[in-house]
């Protein structure tokens, strides 16, 4: 009883939002319907791509490739706390999910962890909260089982193979996380070299995890070949 009064409460509250702050569209931030997550004009001309590709042996889907108007996105998301495009990012990637049968195939959602400091300097974690929506549309458990562990240089500033060295030894497993035995999907907003990806699901494999899915919602494209993305202002991975 104590369950149904909480989710009709939650139910209640999120209505009320909606009407307080209605949703607007993450790319030309008019106002849009309810329940609705970009406005049609944008949807038809969103980039999507939903491709399947790969990363030192972990599979890669990602929604979409990282240019002018996915970086007006994730940027939002990233340094605003914008909840319309938060929410859209998620809905692309669960969309995504879908597509490729992923969904019924994994056990879990796990965000790919920021530092102590930059959980501070932002004030929160847009991975976590992007897996949060995701875990609302889908049903999938969030699970924060890898934290970061120490500080490390900006990875815009580093080519890939210097992205590697410096993510070295920056990630661990929460003890307290159930993960063994599990297949899980490892998320983060953008992949530019791999390097987050690559050092966090070699945490989650040798904690025993069956198997580890990268997604992401956009992919940087690479153009020189020491791996530095041709975005400057997107930092982590």
């Amino acid at each position: 009883m104590d369950g149904e009064i909480f989710a009709a409460a939650k139910r209640f509250f999120r209505k009320a939002a909606d009407v307080l702050y209605p949703a607007r569209c993450p790319v030309c931030e008019k106002l849009i319907p309810l329940g609705k997550y970009i406005c049609d004009e944008c949807n038809s001309t969103f980039e999507y791509k939903n491709c399947e590709t790969n990363i030192s042996g972990f599979p890669l889907y990602y929604v979409c490739e990282y240019n002018d108007v996915s970086q007006k996105i994730v940027l939002g998301a990233k340094n605003d706390w914008d909840g319309d495009k938060l929410d859209f990012m998620a809905k692309a990637v669960c969309d995504m999910l879908t597509e490729y049968g992923l969904r019924d195939n994994v056990d879990a959602v796990i965000p790919v962890p920021i530092s102590k400091k930059s959980r501070m300097e932002r004030g929160y974690n847009q991975t976590e909260k992007i897996a949060g929506k995701i875990s609302e549309l889908s049903g999938l458990k969030v699970i924060k089982a890898v934290k970061k562990i120490k500080n490390t240089a900006q990875q815009k500033q580093l080519g890939r193979s210097d992205r590697l060295k410096n993510l070295n030894g920056a990630f661990a497993v929460n003890e307290y996380c159930d993960i063994k035995g599990k297949t899980v999907l490892l998320l983060d907003d953008v992949c530019t070299t791999g390097a987050t990806f690559i050092h966090t699901a070699n945490v989650l494999m040798n904690a025993g995890c069956a198997g580890v899915v990268c997604v992401c919602f956009a992919r940087a494209v690479l153009s020189f070949e020491d791996g530095d993305s041709k975005d400057k202002e997107y930092a982590d991975t």
